[in-house]
């Protein structure tokens, strides 16, 4: 693995622009000192560092969905509840006035 490799899979990284110049730096002095396999173990990290990443992003995403599902839900059964509320008001006024009792009824708001 040479240093370009190594120096193309830490751009591909994404890391911060800050953090990048400080790996490349760090790179260019030592690369020469690495052997093979510590280059291999470093990106190997990245690599890891990267997947890691990614699946972070693909369980926040499927988070947001099910939070969206979730609040939708809660939207469906609050919309329910008040058509129920409404229904159960509107036959609560009319079996008052069966009994002679006027109340106001829910269109009345």
């Amino acid at each position: 693995m040479n240093k370009e490799k190594l120096i193309q899979v830490v751009q591909k990284a994404n890391f911060s622009e800050n953090t990048e110049k400080e790996i490349i730096k760090i790179i260019d002095q030592m690369v020469d000192k690495l052997t093979n396999e510590q280059i291999d173990n470093i990106l190997e990290l990245i690599d890891f560092e990267i997947e890691a990443t990614h699946i972070e992003a693909d369980v926040l995403e499927e988070l947001a969905l099910e939070l969206e599902n979730y609040a939708s839900s809660m939207d469906n059964i609050s919309a329910l509840t008040a058509h129920k509320i409404d229904r159960s008001s509107d036959n609560l006024v009319e079996q008052a006035k069966k009994v002679g009792i006027d109340l106001p009824s829910s269109d009345s708001k």
